[in-house]
């Protein structure tokens, strides 16, 4: 079974003020679709997903580990990577 979101445009969004939990799919046909959730008096909702899939530019800065040095992202392309292991 398929679930539909409501669709519309980024023009058309605005005039519609979608029930708390509800989602919205905008510029579907668009290179950066959006996604909105309702919160029940929002105009148009409010924006749930970022577009363009640019990512977080620092999605962390400084991991403190008990007892050790701390774990530092000075750029943006760091990334963190948890392995299972043995305790």
């Amino acid at each position: 079974m398929a679930i539909q979101f409501k669709r519309g445009t980024t023009g058309n969004r605005t005039n519609y003020t979608p029930a708390a939990g509800e989602l919205i799919v905008v510029d579907v046909d668009q290179v950066n679709p959006s996604l909105y959730v309702g919160d029940g008096s929002t105009a148009g909702g409010k924006l749930a997903s970022a577009s363009g899939g640019g990512g977080v530019s620092n999605a962390f800065t400084t991991i403190s580990v008990a007892g050790q040095d701390n774990i530092l992202a000075e750029l943006s392309a760091d990334t963190l990577t948890f392995s299972a292991g043995a305790n």
